[in-house]
């Protein structure tokens, strides 16, 4: 087990102080879905032989399949019952992912933004069921995707690149750096898996592992504290801006531009207006259309602004 304790003069606490609202409500939908799908899922699949809740919000090609188009977002939220049903080992792997959320989930959040966050979390989970669905074909095993693990294995690695040097104690005996830690944890998972031939539980934490890290990397420039990750940290965020860049080139053109009828060629505000006012001063601004008209008073608006 892992402990992350602050100790103070007056208090011993094994959280953060403060939880900010979005991990909060993350922390609350997770529970109540969870929970609710467990309740309720009994009445539907022995009572009355349909689909309950769990195969309804959970991801799944069958869901997909019958348009249950929400799945991508709301199997996040969906604890996995297991072949036993409800047991002691369902509470411990809810409290533990929740424990994850609200513990490192919120120094993220308090360091980034909460808006962020909440996209950030939820981005690196549906990318990751999105994937894993997808090479369900390659590797020949199709399941039922459910819970948040992508999303908590994407929180530990940001968390433990924001927090490097950090001692956590292992077993409340053996302090380990937080680098080493989630690289630790990450490394015996995804063996644990691959040794076991569980394929789709090996993608929950690459998919998530990868996720994270390139998020953080790219939207928020958060590298990893290892220096020999620089030289292809700086090529990864120096493509990503120049595709963002031409991105946003595209948008700006497509807002200020208009194609020439003429030529096909795109035409730019200046060109416009240069063409209209010579256009007024051959044959006078009677001659000018009301497309023309309506394209100036948007150009003489937008300069307005500025």
């Amino acid at each position: 087990m892992i402990y992350s304790m602050t100790m103070t003069t007056s208090s011993f606490r094994l959280g953060p102080e403060f939880t900010p609202a979005a991990v909060r409500k993350l922390m609350i939908y997770t529970l109540c879905m969870s929970i609710g799908s467990v309740f309720f899922n009994p009445f539907f699949t022995q009572i009355f032989g349909i689909p309950g809740p769990q195969e309804w919000f959970s991801l799944s090609w069958w869901g997909l399949q019958h348009y249950l188009l929400w799945q991508p977002f709301t199997y996040l939220f969906i604890h996995p019952i297991g072949y036993g049903g409800i047991g002691f080992s369902y509470f411990i792997g809810l409290i533990f992912n929740l424990y994850i959320l609200w513990v490192m989930g919120s120094e993220i959040c308090q360091r980034i933004n909460e808006k962020s966050f909440t996209r950030f979390y939820l981005i690196c989970g549906i990318i990751s069921g999105i994937a894993i669905l997808f090479f369900m074909p390659v590797i020949g095993q199709y399941a039922v995707l459910t819970g948040p693990v992508s999303s908590i294995i994407a929180i530990l690695i940001i968390w433990a690149f924001l927090n490097p040097e950090q001692e956590l104690l292992l077993f409340f005996l053996l302090p380990v750096k937080a680098k080493w830690l989630s690289l630790g944890i990450l490394g015996v998972a995804l063996l644990v898996s691959i040794s076991g031939l569980q394929f789709i539980s090996f993608f929950h934490y690459f998919f998530g592992a990868v996720s994270g890290y390139l998020y953080g990397l790219i939207i928020w420039g958060i590298h990893s504290p290892f220096p020999f990750m620089y030289k292809t940290e700086l090529a990864i965020i120096r493509a990503s801006q120049k595709v963002r860049q031409q991105i946003l080139r595209k948008k700006s053109t497509s807002k200020s531009k208009v194609v020439n009828i003429q030529t096909g060629e795109p035409d730019d505000d200046e060109a416009f207006v240069d063409s209209i006012l010579e256009k007024i001063s051959k044959y006078g601004e009677s001659s000018l259309s009301f497309s023309e008209r309506k394209r100036m008073k948007a150009i003489s608006e937008k300069k307005s602004k500025y």
